[in-house]
């Protein structure tokens, strides 16, 4: 069923006493307003092979670092120049 939430989150620096507070409210969908999902394409994890899980594993692997590789190449290369 869907639920209507309110609540708040108080968060206090012990070194500066400063605060941050969040004030959240909220509905959650009924379930049946959520769409089916698709599962065409989708790969069921628990029923790979081992090989088909370290291939799966590697290319995840690779993803990963491009992903990492082109952030820090983004961070160090400067967009502006110098004034």
């Amino acid at each position: 069923a869907a639920t209507y939430f309110t609540g708040s989150i108080l968060w206090q620096d012990q070194g500066t006493a400063a605060q941050l507070k969040l004030d959240i409210s909220g509905n959650t969908a009924a379930p049946w307003t959520i769409p089916s999902v698709d599962p065409s394409g989708a790969v069921r994890v628990d029923a790979l092979s081992a090989s088909q899980l370290t291939g799966l594993g590697e290319q995840l692997r690779a993803v990963l670092q491009n992903a990492f590789a082109a952030m820090l190449l983004k961070l160090a290369i400067p967009t502006a120049a110098p004034q």
